[in-house]
């Protein structure tokens, strides 16, 4: 039993393992199922990685972030990080099964909407408006608009004046 209106004299805190939360975005939320493994850094050890597991998920949308928070479970027996450290996670998710990838330099953004050019089987180009996925920078998801055999074009000229309006050949084949 303990005085009313004292001080703590002392705090116990367990730091053989850390509670980690992550903000995760709404869209990549289905990757991050519990189990799934994670790779920590933190700035004090830069050459060395930690690994976790995501224990838990808040299981609710941030509205004003559009993230959901996730708890990942670290083991620091070595006792390197501190409780409060920042650190950098990477969540080792899957790729998505049968997602097609196209380089962002192919996505044709005009009045209409979202495409890409292709080359038909009769040597034609042709747009096929796409919608994308998951944007990775250089390269794009794309949830739906391309078949797996489709040949896309990937740097086409900005104009579309400026596009040949004439079959194109295969390398060889004589004109």
């Amino acid at each position: 039993m303990g005085a009313a209106g004292g001080a703590e004299l002392f705090v116990v805190s367990e730091t053989g393992k850390l509670r980690v939360y992550v903000n995760v975005p709404q869209n990549y939320v289905p990757s991050v199922p519990p189990g799934t493994q994670a790779t920590i850094s933190v700035p004090e050890h830069p050459d060395k990685t930690y690994t976790g597991t995501v224990e838990a998920s808040a299981q609710a949308v941030n509205p004003s972030s559009g993230t959901t928070l996730m708890q990942i479970i670290v083991d620091n027996s070595a006792g390197e990080m501190m409780p409060g450290d920042y650190a950098s996670i990477h969540l080792q998710i899957a790729a998505a099964a049968n997602v097609l990838s196209v380089p962002s330099s192919a996505l044709i953004f005009d009045a209409k909407g979202l495409s890409i050019a292709t080359v038909g089987a009769d040597d034609h180009v042709l747009l096929k408006p796409v919608s994308i996925g998951r944007d990775l920078g250089a390269i794009v998801e794309l949830a739906s608009g391309l078949r797996p055999n489709d040949r896309v074009i990937q740097n086409r000229p900005t104009d579309s004046a400026m596009v040949p309006r004439c079959a194109l050949r295969a390398a060889g084949d004589r004109l």
